[in-house]
């Protein structure tokens, strides 16, 4: 490496390979050793490049510019930590890809892959923004939206869905999801928010307009068997214990839950929808434990039929964006 390359910090090793017969040097100045030939192989980008003589290399020095190996010095708009990624995803096994990118870092190879036409390091980016999507959609929305990535964009804003937007200044994403915001454009937000008001507005009809899903059979009385009790009464196949919602309250807390977050996650997710809380008191009288057992079940069975129901119809809503 020549005496005015940049050194690795030791938390950081740059790409390079001993035998390289040509160096890459980043935008932060280290210089990456690499084989003209795997890169050709990897990129028609550098393919063309490196088909060019010296002197016709955009953006190469002068024959002066080499390293004491006397190998051409190639400089380049990346940083060395987005380089050492892109070339790591280009290099042949046994070399192992990155274990793991960071939202900045899938933006930044993604960038660069495009750059050099690296198909190979656009699919495992790709891969890298799926799991992002599930871990951090707000961030994910946003990087989406600055890529033009519309299919990607769609799955982060339904994913959102399952947090508030925006969040509440004490919970744990709050720092992240500014921090996301702030690098959005107005429209973006606009875009976000409009499609989760559309969102909240199909879901919460299951609790205003389509209250015919909380009446199962019996006029609104939710009926099970308890075999328990069944087999304590001789000559009795069946008894029935009903016990009904206080639809009231069920209404109100399924509202404030879902209209934060317009899902099925949201309301399987609520211990008061799931407990025993929103049932009648005196559909409670005189049931054993095994039936209360078997209330939770039921209510259980209908909560999950509710958040079926629900994400079926908010998963037909389209985001809309501005490409």
């Amino acid at each position: 490496m020549s005496d005015d390359a940049a050194v690795p910090d030791g938390n950081f090793t740059c790409f390079d390979r001993p035998n390289g017969d040509v160096a890459l040097r980043s935008s932060d100045g280290f210089h990456h050793r690499v084989h003209k030939v795997i890169l050709s192989e990897a990129s028609p980008f550098f393919a063309t490049m490196f088909s060019l003589p010296q002197n016709q290399i955009v953006g190469a020095g002068p024959q002066g510019d080499r390293e004491a190996s006397d190998i051409p010095v190639v400089p380049v708009t990346e940083d060395s930590r987005t380089l050492t990624h892109l070339l790591r995803l280009c290099y042949p096994s046994p070399l192992p890809p990155p274990s793991f990118l960071t939202l900045d870092e899938v933006e930044s190879v993604l960038d660069a892959s495009s750059k050099y036409e690296t198909e190979v390091v656009r699919a495992f980016c790709m891969s890298a923004l799926e799991t992002h999507i599930k871990t951090e959609p707000i961030a994910a929305y946003g990087l989406a939206l600055r890529l033009r990535l519309k299919k990607e964009a769609s799955a982060a804003a339904l994913e959102s869905l399952k947090h508030e937007f925006p969040p509440a200044a004490a919970s744990d994403d709050h720092d992240s999801v500014t921090k996301a915001i702030s690098r959005m454009t107005g429209m973006a937000v606009y875009r976000l928010v409009q499609y989760r008001e559309a969102c909240k507005a199909i879901a919460l009809r299951q609790f205003t307009h389509d209250l015919a899903v909380l009446k199962p059979p019996r006029n609104g009385v939710m009926v099970y068997i308890c075999p328990k009790c069944s087999d304590q009464e001789p000559g009795l196949n069946t008894r029935y214990l009903p016990f009904k919602l206080d639809v009231a309250k069920f209404r109100e807390r399924a509202t404030r839950v879902v209209g934060a977050r317009p899902c099925g996650a949201a309301l399987l997710g609520d211990p008061e929808i799931g407990g025993l809380n929103l049932v009648a008191p005196n559909s409670l009288e005189n049931k054993c434990p095994f039936c209360t057992a078997n209330i939770l079940k039921v209510l259980n069975q209908l909560m999950e039929h509710l958040a079926r129901i629900i994400d079926e119809q908010v998963s037909a809503i389209e985001l809309k964006l501005d490409f």
